[in-house]
């Protein structure tokens, strides 16, 4: 966890602050406008557009802060610091210009990440070297499988441009660079991600991140896909958009090093919806579990759980936006402060203590949005979230037919490959047929967003994609507890489930497990930079009872590289198999010997690997997850293999949050359950892809709530028969 001085975000980014924001049109970058411009007084935030669809950046600009997002700026009267807990109001939306005193603090600047120099002219390069201390780089191409160069130039080749920009001001006080928890998708399924940039190695060295990039955009456009999916392949990143955002990081920390830039890589895992403000259920993109659950609204998966290519239990790390975007401006601040001289020189200070109080240049903080060890999901929670869902809100239209019924996921489904391949086979007959029609009556709109939900469909559910992967936010809980006490309440940083809301001292005993019979798991180890493995293995077992009642976790200290999930197994004998020493095909090295993996030491698996058995109790309801999996001692992994308890029952240090003094504020979103996220997600997807509101409250059809039922726990929060929402329409 990183070492984090107290900071203030209200602090940084005050009247004498000025910001170059890129990304500001998609739906990260407006929510971290907004936030700026509501909750800050902030003096000038400079935004990056590019001319598009016949608008300027002005014009652009303009017509994004007369959208919905920004109706609390338009109620609040200019805004400012104090703004922060305008309530949300139908008859505040409207889409009318902002104060006059919001628009003087936001400036569009023409420019483009697909530019070289970000496409921007000579005078406005000058103006932000002058002017902009803080740079927030959130422009990328999110798409995951475009064109190896499409990706590269704007990914790779614009994150490097506006970290060479940003070392070339003089007031620069942090570049926050938005990545993806997703740069570590090609570690082992069930493996614990930590919040670091890993390396990645060929023939024994260190990869060349821009070296790669660079040869990679030199090459003809078949030979750079062809090269790309061998790489892909050998280190297992399965898509393109993965790959690039990796090089991408590699290489904005090479341009750190060399510059002295402080720099924040802040990682999210999938954005949803805002959990809470501005505009709670809103959504700016059909990515990730948002994209998930509007095809089921709109028939995709047939209503049948066996079409979703995934296990019922595999963890999804969804995350709210507004936590994203609050996260992204907590690390600027508390990167300036990291980097920030402790104290000033007294006047007729000699140099040694003039060099002692200058800024120090201070590794990445790489901080992960997600909330696998902290709030997690699974598939089945997800499905049956919108099966609950269309059971008390039927829906308009929808392409679903399924004989005997809906049916909900029971948390321990398997993927089925047979069900897979014949719902997308019918699916895709469905879909032809619905754009066909719509073109014969003249609506070619709805022809191409049938096809586009198609597209997006078969992209996100493929078996490669459940990864089952759990992201470290470690560093997300430390810029939580650093924050001034006063500004906490104003900033949605901390989310932990209701079973690790307590913050217990100690864990409970009782969840005691069954003498193990079989052999030791022998879990694949994970590399680290810093050395250290984790484990992988005893995942069946997990999904059978938890971690208590998986076989005794075996850690060796061995050099083996990261494998991609194609090569792995939740067969005991196949993952012992794996911990041999030798890499083939994926991870950190090539088939036939090609890579060298990093050393391992046993100091750091223990970590990891309590990290890991931590996340997967919580995710498993375990009554033993009382406290957030990061703050476990190493020695909890014995506990664990011994069958004492899911964390042996060993007394932890609280949360970094509860470290800190008792008076601080609390972010309203920190007592939401994902029941009611999601809840406000599908009112919001209902309003925009139907034009339709529903009722706060609707009775669960019974044949639904009899189902549900039968497939979940007894008291599992998606067995009630009323779903609520607490969705507004903006007006």
């Amino acid at each position: 966890m990183a070492d984090l001085p107290t900071y203030s975000i209200r602090g940084h980014f005050g009247p004498g602050c000025a910001v170059l924001l890129t990304g500001a049109s998609g739906y990260i970058g407006s929510l971290v406008l907004e936030k700026l411009l509501r909750s800050t007084d902030v003096g000038r935030v400079f935004v990056l557009l590019r001319a598009r669809g016949g608008r300027g950046p002005a014009e652009r600009l303009d017509r994004l802060l007369r959208g919905p997002l920004f109706h609390r700026l338009r109620a609040a009267d200019g805004g400012g610091q104090g703004s922060g807990a305008d309530a949300v109001g139908g008859a505040a939306a409207g889409s009318g210009p902002l104060p006059a005193a919001v628009l003087r603090r936001v400036v569009a600047v023409a420019g483009d990440i697909l530019q070289p120099g970000l496409g921007l002219c000579a005078a406005d390069a000058a103006l932000l070297q002058a002017t902009v201390d803080t740079v927030i780089h959130s422009a990328a191409d999110i798409r995951l499988e475009p064109h190896i160069h499409e990706t590269l130039r704007a990914n790779y080749r614009g994150s490097v441009a506006a970290a060479r920009l940003a070392a070339r001001m003089p007031r620069l006080r942090s570049f926050v660079l938005v990545s993806t928890c997703y740069v570590g998708i090609n570690r082992p399924r069930g493996s614990l991600v930590e919040e670091r940039i890993y390396p990645l190695q060929l023939a024994g060295a260190e990869v060349d991140a821009a070296a790669l990039a660079e040869e990679l955009l030199s090459l003809p456009p078949a030979a750079a896909s062809a090269r790309a999916a061998a790489l892909i392949d050998c280190f297992g990143f399965r898509n393109t958009y993965a790959l690039g955002k990796h090089l991408a990081e590699k290489a904005v920390a090479s341009v750190a090093r060399a510059a002295g830039l402080p720099l924040a890589v802040l990682r999210p895992s999938l954005v949803s919806a805002v959990a809470s403000e501005p505009y709670a259920g809103y959504t700016g993109n059909y990515a990730g579990q948002v994209g998930a659950l509007a095809a089921y609204i709109s028939g995709l998966y047939n209503d049948n759980p066996a079409a979703v290519a995934a296990d019922g239990d595999s963890a999804w790390d969804v995350v709210p936006g507004d936590l994203v975007a609050h996260a992204i401006i907590a690390a600027a601040a508390a990167t300036a402060a990291r980097a920030a001289p402790h104290a000033a020189p007294a006047p007729g200070a000699g140099r040694a203590a003039a060099a002692a109080a200058a800024p120090r240049l201070q590794p990445p903080l790489v901080v992960q949005a997600a909330t696998s060890t902290t709030h997690p999901l699974t598939t089945a929670d997800c499905f049956n979230a919108v099966y609950r869902w269309v059971g008390a809100h039927p829906r308009p239209f929808t392409l679903a037919f399924a004989p005997g019924g809906a049916r909900p996921m029971a948390p321990g489904a398997r993927y089925d490959a047979a069900a897979v391949v014949r719902n997308m086979w019918w699916t895709r007959a469905k879909v032809e047929l619905a754009a066909w029609l719509c073109r014969l009556m003249g609506r070619a709109r709805s022809a191409r967003l049938f096809q586009l939900a198609w597209s997006t469909f078969t992209t996100i559910n493929a078996r490669r994609y459940d990864l089952d992967l759990f992201f470290d936010s470690s560093n997300l809980g430390a810029l939580a507890g650093a924050l001034r006490g006063d500004e906490a309440g104003d900033f949605f940083l901390s989310w932990r489930a209701p079973a690790a809301a307590s913050g217990s001292a100690a864990l409970p005993r009782g969840c005691r497990a069954p003498a193990a019979t079989a052999p030791p798991v022998v879990a694949p180890p994970l590399l680290h930079a810093e050395g250290g493995l984790q484990a992988s293995g005893a995942a069946a077992a997990v999904r059978k009872g938890g971690w208590a009642a998986a076989p005794q976790l075996a850690l060796v200290d061995a050099t083996v590289s990261g494998r991609s999930s194609s090569e792995l197994s939740d067969s005991p004998a196949r993952a012992a198999s794996l911990g041999d020493g030798n890499s083939s095909g994926g991870g950190n090295g090539s088939s036939g010997g090609g890579g060298s993996p990093d050393s391992c030491s046993t100091p750091g698996s223990a970590r990891a690997a309590a990290s890991a058995v931590a996340a997967r109790a919580l995710l498993a309801g375990c009554p033993c997850a009382a406290s957030p999996p990061q703050q476990l001692p190493a020695q909890a992994v014995a506990a664990a293999a011994a069958g004492d308890c899911c964390y042996g029952g060993l007394p932890l240090a609280p949360a970094a949050a509860e470290q800190q003094p008792a008076l601080r504020g609390v972010h309203p979103a920190t007592a939401l359950t994902w029941q009611e996220v999601q809840a406000n997600t599908l009112a919001y997807l209902y309003l925009q892809l139907f034009g339709t509101t529903v009722p706060r409250e609707a009775p669960l059809a019974p044949a639904r709530l009899a189902a549900l039922r039968r497939a979940l726990p007894p008291g599992h929060p998606d067995a009630g028969a009323t779903v609520r929402h607490t969705f507004e329409r903006l007006v």
